[in-house]
């Protein structure tokens, strides 16, 4: 990952739930719990809790490929 890609939000995203634990469950069971809800109301209720953490409006259509590295970065931490 680079310093200031497009893609250097997930640095952030990994030290707050590194130093937020209960932030890090929240997210996984909100995970679990939409997880037969569909894939859009699965990624809207991601997109819009990682919003309130990255301070950023969710959009209506998040890329795919951010989509699956965020999916791919978060597991509950060891």
């Amino acid at each position: 990952m680079v310093k200031d890609s497009n893609s250097d939000f997930l640095l952030y995203l990994r030290d707050y739930f590194r130093s937020r634990p209960a932030a890090l469950r929240e997210y996984d069971q909100l995970k679990v719990a939409q997880a037969n809800a569909g894939a859009e109301d699965y990624w809207r209720a991601k997109d819009e809790f990682l919003a309130k953490i990255l301070g950023d409006p969710p959009s209506p259509v998040r890329p795919t490929a951010i989509r699956c590295v965020v999916l791919s970065c978060w597991s509950p931490l060891r």
